[in-house]
Parts: structure tokens; C-alpha cells; sequence
């Protein structure tokens, strides 16, 4: 025998170990899905989720006792979701027990439930801690009101502190029942800062930096779990959503939170995918950036949902300050097609209002002022309404004296020019240099007055 041949013969012994080892941890769980109403179903869904979007991954057809049986590979704690198409499913933990019966209404699906088991606990625990959060909110709401007023912040600083024990013994009460679950708690469990973040700054700060201080991240029990995806979601759209954050420091607080996660792990690749999501809805600039690291960290195929989120990118590259607006034709009053190019050379304000929007009219005044202030240093306006009446458009225009261009297709919220600037409320604004570049998105009031007064100098 050669040196070589005996070499190869070591890796195949080491490769049969391998698989060896990995089928140890493996199990397949039988999961019977029992469902009302599905006389006209012959064939049910397991879907992944992986990042991006969920992925039909198995499926089975009914069986004589009109049930739907799956036998499915796991390894650990996995999430999956079974159901008749993509939204019309019901998530469900996997890998605790050999059996799991999922009971359900096939006209209404999500609603599915497992009556027993671990997924009755995590669901049980769920509702609580969103309960939780819903306090969590009430309280919140009743502090911001209450700023005049130290004794009432007082007691509801001590509210915040009864939920926040809550919160712990939560943690404590099912962690003693499955560590897998107690995880899953830790990672929706945040402190008050009017509690525990007397160490910080401000809120904005304690928030950006202890958001997970409860859950260590690298833990084996996140794996490929989807609610990363939910918290990171939601920890990039608030913070996206605040104020005067620089976005040099929002991009710091995600990093360092990203950075808890092991690098290019599944568990990375669901908490990048929450914060693509976050970024997206609030149309942060940090979306093309972000999504270019989700593509080369995590696309190494051509799948279905990374094909979308390059024309995500594409598309968003069209919104990003410093971009040039995607032009747009629309009627005026009159009838007569207004070009956005026809505004090269002026400094113009696409203004995105409705006569029926109370907000946009309560600001109408401050804007005409503007408008008077800056209009002879080549600042227009072109306001675009999401009405549906022409008379009310036109009367509101009348009314409000708002003398710059305006056009509309009349077809509300479904204005075409609305929709290809991904204006999802209003009042919404974008400004734009004499080269029709985008210069800043969703400036009101003050902020509207700075900018004008720094691009024309007075």
C-alpha cells in the first residue's frame, strides 16, 4: 500500500466519523398536522425561512385518516413553518419531542395551534412577554407626557421597575422549564433605562448598546433562529426612527450588536436579514450598504430571495441623497403633463400632501412662508396630492394659497409618483439640488428651515 492510498483511506474513515457524529445529533420528529375544513386540501407545506423570505423545503399529501404527516430531519432546536402557501402557516418549534400534533382550521391556518408539548409553553410564554411589551408601551407613553411632573415620573419610574421584575422572573420561570426557552425570553428581555441605565448618557445611547444585554448571542440555542430576525428588526427600525441620530452612530450601534453574533454564522445571517428589513421600512440610507454585506457574506447561490434583494439595491440606489430623483411625469389642474426634469436648475421641494391630511394643511402656512423667502433665490415647490376628488385638491390649494405647481393622478395612497418614491405616510418631503439630486428626504418645520437657510445662505 502507497502513502498516498493509506492517506486517502485516513480520510475517509475521518469522513465516515464525521457523518457518524452529525447523524448522532440528527433526530426525525414525526409532525401530524389534524385540520378542519380541509376537504378540498390534498396536500400540505414545510417552509424555511432563511434571512430573506421562507422556502418550501418538503411536503405531504393527506393520508386515509385525513391527516397530514411529515417526517422531519432536525438537528437541535429548529423552527419551521407548515401550512398550504407562503403567510397562510403556522410556525412551530421542532427537535423536544419525536411527535408534535398541529390542530388548525384550513380556512384560517395561522391560527393553528399544538395543544401540548414545548410549543404550548413557547407559545404561552410569548403571549406573556408580549404583554409585556404592551405595558411596556403604556407606561412609556404616560413618562413622555409626564416630563413636567417629577412625582408622577417618579411612580412610573417604579412601574418600570415592577415590569422589569416581571420580566426577570419571567426568564427565571422558563428557563427552570427548558434552557432553550429560557433563551428565547432572554432575547425579547429589555430593562428600563429609567432602572438600569443610569450608566449612559441618554436612552438613545443605553438603548443602542444594551438591547441584548441579557442574551449571550454567540449561544448555541440562536442557531438558525428566525426571531433574531424579529428583534433586529425592530432594534434597527427604532433606532433608524430617532430623531438626529447620526447616521454614523446608528451604524455603530448595529455594528457593535452584529458583532455579539459569531461571524458568517446562520444566526448572523437572521439578524442582518432583521436589519435589512428595519433599514427598508425606514428608508435609511445604511439599506445599500448593509444589503451589499448580506449579499457577499450570505448569497453564494442565485436563490430566489437574493435575486430580490439586488433589485432591492438597484432600486434603492434611486433614493439615496446624493442619487439623482427618478424623473416623473403627472397632470397639473389643468390637465397638462408636468415633467420633474422641467425643475433643473432650481432648488425643488417635491412636497407629497393630501387636502384631507390635517398634518400636511397645519403645516401649509410655515411652507408658503418659505416659499415667499427663498423663491426669487431659485427655490420651487412641487406639490404632489394623494387626493382622489379634484374639487377637494383644488380647493385646498385655494385655501392654503399655495401658489407653486401641483399635480396628482387622483388615485390616493396608489399616486403612481407616491409609490416609485416609496412614500408609505404624508406629510412626506424630498429636496433636491439644481442638478435634481436628492439633498435630504422627510424635512419638516425647523429642519426644513436649516437646510434652506445653509443651501441659499440667509
Amino acid at each position: 500500500m502507497t502513502k498516498s492510498s493509506f492517506s486517502f483511506i485516513l480520510l475517509l474513515a475521518f469522513l465516515c466519523v464525521q457523518m457518524h457524529t452529525s447523524d448522532l445529533h440528527a433526530k426525525t420528529v414525526e409532525l401530524i398536522v389534524q385540520g378542519a375544513n380541509c376537504d378540498q386540501i390534498n396536500e400540505m407545506y414545510i417552509f424555511e425561512f432563511d434571512g430573506l423570505g421562507f422556502e418550501q423545503v418538503q411536503s405531504t399529501t393527506k393520508n386515509e385518516a385525513g391527516e397530514f404527516v411529515f417526517k422531519v430531519k432536525t438537528d437541535g432546536m429548529q423552527f419551521r413553518y407548515v401550512g398550504l402557501e407562503v403567510g397562510k402557516f403556522k410556525s412551530i418549534v421542532l427537535g423536544a419531542e419525536e411527535k408534535v400534533v398541529i390542530k388548525g382550521d384550513c380556512r384560517s391556518f395561522n391560527k393553528a395551534n399544538a395543544p401540548e408539548g414545548l410549543n404550548l409553553e413557547y407559545n404561552t410564554m410569548m403571549s406573556k412577554i408580549r404583554l409585556h411589551s404592551n405595558k411596556e408601551k403604556n407606561i412609556g407613553t404616560r413618562f413622555a407626557k409626564s416630563f413636567r411632573d417629577p412625582s408622577k415620573q417618579a411612580a412610573l419610574t417604579k412601574e418600570f421597575a415592577s415590569l422589569d421584575q416581571a420580566k426577570k422572573e419571567l426568564i427565571e420561570t422558563y428557563a427552570a422549564k427548558n434552557d432553550w426557552l429560557g433563551e428565547v425570553a432572554k432575547l425579547y428581555t429589555y430593562y428600563s433605562y429609567q432602572n438600569s441605565g443610569t450608566d449612559f448618557p441618554n436612552e438613545v445611547v443605553y438603548f443602542g448598546n444594551e438591547y441584548f444585554a441579557q442574551a449571550d448571542l454567540k449561544s448555541k440555542a440562536y442557531g438558525n433562529m428566525p426571531l433574531l430576525f424579529d428583534v433586529f428588526s425592530k432594534f434597527s427600525t427604532t433606532l433608524s426612527k430617532v430623531q438626529g441620530l447620526p447616521v454614523t452612530e446608528l451604524e455603530n450601534f448595529l455594528n457593535l450588536n452584529l458583532d455579539k453574533l459569531t461571524e458568517n454564522s446562520d444566526a448572523q445571517k437572521m439578524a442582518l436579514g432583521g436589519i435589512l428589513s428595519g433599514l427598508r421600512s425606514a428608508q435609511s440610507p445604511l439599506f445599500i450598504p448593509y444589503a451589499t454585506r448580506y449579499l457577499d457574506q450570505f448569497c453564494v447561490d442565485n436563490s430566489k430571495g437574493c435575486q430580490n434583494l439586488k433589485s432591492q439595491i438597484k432600486n434603492a440606489e434611486s433614493f439615496i441623497v446624493g442619487a439623482v430623483a427618478p424623473d416623473f411625469t403627472m397632470k397639473n389642474l389643468d390637465g397638462e403633463a408636468v415633467n420633474l426634469s422641467d425643475f433643473r436648475g432650481k432648488v425643488v421641494l417635491i412636497d407629497f400632501w393630501a387636502s384631507w391630511c390635517g398634518p400636511c394643511r397645519k403645516d401649509n402656512p410655515h411652507v408658503v412662508e418659505l416659499y415667499k423667502k427663498y423663491k426669487k433665490d431659485g427655490f420651487e415647490i412641487l406639490g404632489v396630492s394623494l387626493d382622489k376628488t379634484k374639487d377637494k385638491w383644488e380647493q385646498a390649494i385655494s385655501k392654503d394659497n399655495l401658489t407653486w405647481t401641483h399635480v396628482s393622478d387622483l388615485k390616493g395612497w396608489k399616486n403612481e409618483v407616491a409609490q416609485m418614491y416609496s412614500v408609505k405616510s404624508i406629510p412626506h418631503t424630498v429636496l433636491l439640488d439644481e442638478e435634481g439630486k436628492i439633498i435630504a428626504r422627510k424635512l419638516r418645520g425647523p429642519q426644513l428651515d436649516q437646510k434652506l437657510a445653509a443651501i441659499f445662505g440667509h
